[in-house]
């Protein structure tokens, strides 16, 4: 299975060496036609230009244009797809994860990512190699203003006032260096940011959403509020001036409530993943707003809200305002974030004191996501699994998946007392690494 829940990633090599990023060109080629348009963008890695050269030339090889927008937010992508009304858009990047890995996403006519019957067509198309005739040669162009034309996007969907407010930004030294803080500036906001250069050997290491403690550490009390973004940017979460985190669920539920006060909060509905903590579930139905759940991955989400509602998210900062642009997009949800903190009169800490998040662990396993099935399909484990639940006398839940980003297994264990949630975590932990050693 060659896609995740965020698009194919892997090593160089993964994409050079074996043809695929080529291959995956005209596989996209020939779905998309004789002078179809494709957007493609890509984030800082130093081994991105060579994969999307490979993944380019592949479209070019079956009569397709492509617009180069180099490197860019996957929202950048997103917002010029259906601005051009190009048949596909494609980004070069591994997201979160550490410089030395990279990947390829794909999106539809509509900038959202593909969905699965369209991801296993490509991978069919792939792994039998009838990849259809040629088409001749294609037509590819840069564009320079890509970044530029986002961020107009943004401000004029949002019409921000953020006057008044001190912002810090860390931008991972990835796709949002130098746009994220010309976004904010234009808002009217004092912007300060932090890993602002598009460096691809240091995106995601020791900064970025991944890695919060990097901002945490640098906000200070005159900061009104902190963003951090991962690789490609569609993912943020924020920082207080005390150096606490909020991550995606606390941002929901200030975006919810901004939203429906608006009366644009689709349905009165929030759409989150069965990651989402029960705290926040609990403090939105105070306010008569329901919360529905999806598979983890923001792609469920984004199918989730196309059946009526306009606000979704999971807690590792996917935020996604459908109305706006149906895939996660960090810059446009802090700046809105940004815009309902002032109209309440709150900074960040104060967002505390507005619902209580239930004490949650979680912890990651380095497994093949192979051996993690075999892993949940044992009885050995199956028993464990209902003992830990025991002892959480049902005032918690228990939640065991492979990731669908890195090759881990990935355990949260949730409920009302931190000791217990902490010492089941701990217990799932040590049994699932004996086990793995019999498997």
């Amino acid at each position: 299975m060659l896609f995740g829940t965020d698009g194919i990633r892997g090593l160089p090599p993964f994409f050079l060496e074996s043809g695929l990023a080529n291959k995956l060109g005209k596989a996209l080629g020939g779905l998309c036609g004789r002078n179809g348009l494709v957007v493609v963008g890509r984030d800082s890695r130093t081994s991105g230009e060579k994969i999307e050269k490979e993944f380019v030339n592949g479209l070019l090889a079956y009569g397709v244009r492509v617009l180069q927008c180099g490197v860019v937010p996957t929202m950048a992508v997103s917002r010029l797809v259906r601005r051009y009304g190009a048949k596909y858009g494609a980004m070069v990047s591994a997201s979160h994860n550490p410089p030395e890995y990279n990947g390829i996403k794909i999106l539809d006519a509509e900038g959202k990512k593909l969905d699965e019957a369209a991801e296993a067509e490509l991978e069919k198309t792939i792994s039998t190699e009838v990849l259809g005739i040629p088409q001749g040669l294609g037509h590819a162009e840069e564009c320079r203003t890509a970044s530029k034309m986002y961020a107009d996007d943004v401000l004029e969907y949002l019409k921000p006032d953020l006057g008044g407010m001190n912002v810090r930004l860390d931008c991972c030294h990835g796709s949002c260096s130098g746009i994220a803080k010309a976004v904010f500036m234009r808002a009217g906001a004092k912007v300060t940011a932090i890993c602002d250069t598009q460096d691809g050997d240091k995106i995601n290491v020791g900064c970025g959403s991944t890695c919060m403690e990097n901002i945490c550490a640098a906000m200070t009390k005159n900061d009104s509020i902190g963003f951090s973004f991962d690789g490609d940017g569609d993912r943020v979460l924020a920082a207080t001036r005390s150096g606490r985190v909020l991550n995606g669920d606390y941002i929901l539920y200030i975006l919810a409530l901004y939203l429906a006060g608006k009366e644009r909060l689709k349905n009165n509905t929030v759409v989150g993943t069965v990651m989402t903590n029960y705290g926040l579930e609990k403090a939105l139905l105070e306010k008569d707003i329901r919360l529905v759940r999806t598979a983890v991955g923001d792609k469920y989400v984004i199918e989730k809200l196309s059946e009526g509602y306009s606000l979704g998210g999971e807690p590792s900062g996917h935020i996604i305002v459908s109305d706006a642009l149906p895939t996660g997009d960090g810059i446009f949800a802090a700046v809105m974030f940004s815009m309902a903190l002032k109209e309440f009169g709150i900074d960040g800490d104060g967002i505390f004191g507005l619902f209580r998040s239930l004490p949650q662990k979680i912890v990651n396993i380095p497994i093949e996501r192979d051996t993690a099935f075999k892993l949940l399909d044992c009885e050995e484990f199956k028993l464990c699994l209902s003992q830990c639940q025991d002892y959480l006398c049902g005032k918690g839940r228990i939640l065991v998946r492979p990731s669908g980003t890195e090759a881990k297994l990935r355990i949260m264990v949730e409920g009302d007392v931190r000791i217990s949630v902490e010492k089941t975590a701990r217990i799932l932990k040590n049994a699932v690494l004996e086990i793995l050693k019999k498997l």
